[in-house]
């Protein structure tokens, strides 16, 4: 009888389970850090890193939480074929 009233204490403290209701005194959270401006002169490139594209607002995500939508396109080709001959002679003499 002790041993069921010992087994059954440690399965219904499996059930019951501590959460602490604080943060813990290492959690930091990170923050993005605003990029300053560079003030370097332009040289006639194209690309600007600072510049929007034309057909929306932002031409490529650069910074944390930016979506980004990635496609996958998958092609499949199977052949398959089978052939099978089979041939029996058989002769008899006297």
């Amino acid at each position: 009888m002790f041993r069921y009233l010992v087994l059954a204490s440690f399965i219904l403290s499996g059930c019951g389970t501590y959460i602490e209701d604080r943060r813990s005194i290492d959690y930091a959270p990170v923050y993005e850090q605003e990029a300053l401006p560079s003030s370097d002169p332009s040289f006639g490139s194209i690309y600007k890193p600072n510049k929007g594209s034309l057909f929306a607002m932002e031409g490529r995500a650069n910074r944390v939480g930016d979506i980004l939508t990635v496609a996958f396109t998958e092609s499949f080709q199977a052949t398959k074929s089978q052939n099978a001959a089979t041939s029996r002679t058989s002769e008899n003499s006297v």
